[in-house]
């Protein structure tokens, strides 16, 4: 039996273009100092600058969340300050973290958060807010629903920059989808929180890494017929992807289901558990086609949300680096942050949109400054 190809994305002969809109990766010794943006979340911490630097971090904030100034410590430790600015790098950040269970509301989490940052990252630290704005740690805590859940709008507002026109950002991470109409430059949405996002069908809850296999499919097919799949989190779309080809298998990662590794064998074992057998029974080739029928669903699911909320004409804006799971349309126009800008900073965008945001808004107080 033959194992099944990884799923590619179709996409159109205008993927990859993008209009004239500056450089968005920079010389960041150029804008007085560079900043870092970080995207604090519930199961990893993303940082970029805007000289194109990246970290990414697994961190399951809702396991641990008194160590998370530890975290944050590791992350910006990666990012040394540029050589003509050394002692000058700012911070700004998003997050989506607060909704971590650990925390009895979103207030409690933000505030959790937000302290956090300026204790490591120091009392001047910038938090994007929902409304398009920086606003201070203590504009933060005093209302939670400014920055609560903020990253979505922060990357869909970098993405409006490089389609002046109509489009969709269609970010795909390892736990969500983010899906934001954009007209002419700016988010289209009136859409703050995750619950509007919900309903008008912008997030869905579904990703190339944590979303469990049994929240996908009610059956998986095995020998030719359907069997009904256990409600347990005993695979995710992570185990999917390993076994398909479309990520790397990394045998010392042990975050899975089982604690078992990353790897193809491990993969696929966790996939036959689904539904009730195990390795003895169900072979790879086996566990291939389960994991193709997954990814399959995904892709008709995101498909369809992605059509809903675009005209024909609109360009799709692909970010995240689970984008593989999207089948773009032939007569799609497409841009690709990953050939844009490279995998790597497709993979932190949020993180790199709030730093690249924030460098922004300081070139032009400064030049507003010189006007005057």
């Amino acid at each position: 039996m033959a194992v099944p190809p990884a799923p590619t994305p179709a996409t159109g002969p205008e993927t990859g273009s993008a209009p004239e809109t500056g450089p968005l990766i920079v010389d960041a010794n150029s804008v007085g100092g560079n900043i870092v943006g970080l995207d604090i979340g519930g199961a990893h911490i993303k940082a970029a600058d805007r000289a194109g630097r990246t970290h990414c971090q697994s961190f399951a904030l809702w396991k641990h969340p008194r160590q998370l100034e530890e975290a944050l410590q590791s992350v910006v430790a990666r990012f040394a300050p540029l050589e003509r600015h050394a002692g000058s790098t700012r911070y700004a950040v998003t997050m989506t973290g607060e909704l971590a269970d650990c925390f009895l509301d979103r207030g409690e989490g933000v505030t959790r958060i937000v302290e956090a940052a300026c204790q490591v990252l120091g009392s001047d630290v910038q938090f994007y807010a929902v409304d398009g704005r920086f606003v201070s740690a203590d504009e933060a805590i005093a209302d939670d629903s400014l920055v609560a859940a903020s990253n979505w709008h922060a990357m869909a507002t970098l993405a409006a920059r490089l389609e002046p026109n109509e489009g969709l950002l269609i970010d795909i991470g390892s736990t969500t989808s983010d899906l934001i109409p954009l007209r002419q430059g700016r988010v289209a949405t009136p859409s703050r929180t995750d619950h509007e996002r919900l309903g008008r069908g912008e997030l869905v809850y579904v990703g190339i890494g944590r979303t469990p296999v049994c929240a996908v499919v009610d059956t998986l097919p095995y020998l030719g017929e359907h069997s009904p799949v256990m409600n347990e989190v005993f695979a995710t779309t992570d185990d999917c992807a390993v076994v398909l080809g479309m990520c790397e298998p990394e045998e010392s990662d042990t975050d899975t289901c089982d604690g078992r590794p990353r790897t193809v064998a491990a993969a696929s074992n966790r996939l036959a558990r689904m539904i009730g057998l195990d390795h003895r029974s169900v072979s790879r080739e086996d566990a291939a086609i389960m994991a193709a029928f997954v990814v399959g669903r995904i892709r008709a699911r995101l498909l369809v949300a992605a059509e809903v909320l675009s005209s024909p004409g609109a360009t799709w804006i692909l970010s995240g680096h689970g984008s593989s799971l999207l089948s773009v349309p032939g007569d799609r126009r497409c841009l690709e942050i990953a050939a844009m800008l490279g995998p790597d900073l497709s993979r932190v965008g949020p993180a790199f949109a709030v730093a690249h945001l924030a460098a922004s808004l300081a070139e032009d107080r400064a030049a507003e400054a010189e006007r005057h």
